[in-house]
C-alpha cells in the first residue's frame, strides 16, 4: 500500500508539473502547481513556481517598457508634427500667394523662423536626451561658481519673466565653494528648473533662485508660487515627454523634456535633483552637486 501511495503521489506530482511546464510553454506565466510534501518533487514545484514567478515579473517589466517605448514615440511624434505642420502651411501659403503684402510675408517668415527654431530645440533636446540615457554625457569639468551661473541665469531670463508680469530673483550664500562641474551643462540645468518656473507661474507670481551650502554639496533651489503639484505628478515629474496635470499648463511651448534633461546631466555630475511642494502655494526644485575638494 505503501508503494501504491508513493507511485500515486509521485504521478500527481508528475503530472502537475507537465500540465505547468505545457501551460507555460503556451505562453501563461500566471501558473502555479501544488507543492506535495518534502520530497525531490516538492522542492522541484518550489523551483518551477519561483521560476514562473521571476518569468511573470519580467514579461510585465518587459510590457511596460514597451509602452514606455510607444508612448515615447507617439510623443516624439507629435511634438514633431506640430511646428512641422506650422512650417508647411506658412511656407505653402508663401508659395502659393495667399500673401503677398509685405507685413504678412514678413509676419509668416517671422513664423516659420519661430518654428524651425522650436524645431531645432527638440532636436538638440532629443539628441541630449538619448546620449543621457546611453550613459554618453559628456562633461568638460572645470572649476566653477555656482552664483556667476546664477546671476547670468537671472539676466538672461529676466526679459521672459517680465513679459509674464513675474517677478525673477536669485541670492546665493556668500563665499560658495566651487563645484567641479561642465558650466555649460549645469547652467543648462538652472535655466531648465528656472524656464519650468515662469511656464506655470501666474502673472504677478514670484520665481525665485538660491545657492547654498548643504554639508559637502551645494545645493540650488528655484522656488515659484505655480499653486502646488499633486503627488502623483511630483512623482513622474522627471519622466520625458511628462507635463503633469493639463490644469497646470499655461502655454502650448514645452515638449515635457527639460526635467528629464536637467535630472541626467545633475546625475552625471554625481548629485540628485528632487521637487516638492513649498509653503509659497507653488514647489521649489533642488538639486545638490559635490563641493570642490582639495583632492580634486
Amino acid at each position: 500500500p505503501l508503494a501504491l501511495v508513493t507511485a500515486a503521489s509521485l504521478g500527481h506530482s508528475i503530472s502537475d508539473l507537465s500540465r505547468g511546464a505545457s501551460a507555460m510553454a503556451a505562453g501563461d506565466l500566471s501558473i502555479r502547481v501544488p507543492v506535495y510534501g518534502s520530497d525531490e518533487f516538492a522542492r522541484l514545484a518550489v523551483t518551477f513556481n519561483q521560476m514562473a514567478e521571476h518569468l511573470q515579473a519580467a514579461n510585465h517589466r518587459q510590457a511596460e517598457l514597451e509602452q514606455a517605448r510607444r508612448s515615447l514615440v507617439a510623443a516624439v511624434s507629435h511634438d514633431l508634427r506640430t511646428p512641422l505642420a506650422s512650417l508647411r502651411a506658412a511656407t505653402e501659403a508663401l508659395r502659393d500667394g495667399v500673401v503677398s503684402d509685405p507685413p504678412t510675408v514678413k509676419r509668416y517668415l517671422s513664423s516659420i523662423q519661430a518654428e524651425a527654431q522650436r524645431l531645432g530645440g527638440l532636436i538638440d533636446d532629443l539628441f541630449e536626451l538619448s546620449l543621457i540615457d546611453s550613459g554618453n554625457v559628456r562633461l568638460d569639468l572645470e572649476p566653477t561658481l555656482l552664483a556667476d551661473l546664477i546671476s547670468e541665469t537671472v539676466e538672461s531670463m529676466n526679459h521672459q519673466a517680465r513679459l509674464k508680469k513675474i517677478h525673477l530673483s536669485g541670492q546665493c550664500q556668500s563665499d560658495l565653494t566651487p563645484i567641479l562641474a561642465d558650466p555649460l551643462k549645469i547652467q543648462r540645468v538652472i535655466l531648465n528648473l528656472v524656464q519650468n518656473a515662469i511656464r506655470h507661474t501666474p502673472s504677478d507670481g514670484a520665481v525665485s533662485l538660491e545657492a547654498r551650502e548643504v554639508e559637502a554639496a551645494i545645493a540650488v533651489s528655484v522656488t515659484d508660487n505655480c499653486g502646488g503639484i499633486q503627488q502623483r505628478d511630483i512623482n513622474r515629474l522627471f519622466e520625458p515627454f511628462y507635463r503633469g496635470d493639463p490644469a497646470r499648463l499655461r502655454d502650448g511651448t514645452s515638449a515635457g523634456l527639460g526635467l528629464s534633461i536637467a535630472k541626467g546631466i545633475v546625475e552625471a555630475h554625481g548629485g540628485r535633483i528632487w521637487v516638492e511642494n513649498s509653503s509659497s502655494n507653488g514647489c521649489r526644485f533642488s538639486f545638490t552637486l559635490p563641493k570642490l575638494t582639495a583632492a580634486a
